[in-house]
């Protein structure tokens, strides 16, 4: 179960993540910090969605 604010954080930290990607040099370290965004994306979106009654 989610928070109402947890779509705001799982969208700051994916921006937060995608920037960090963004400036990495290492290869290695730049997939594990889109993954990680593409992680947070997910549950942003998840966390989005109506909740059942």
């Amino acid at each position: 179960m989610t928070r109402p604010d947890d779509h705001d954080y799982f969208t700051r930290r994916e921006r937060e993540e995608r920037r960090l990607a963004a400036a990495s040099r290492d290869g290695c370290v730049k997939r594990i910090h889109k993954r990680f965004a593409d992680e947070y994306a997910r549950r942003a979106e998840r966390s989005a969605e109506p909740r059942p009654a």
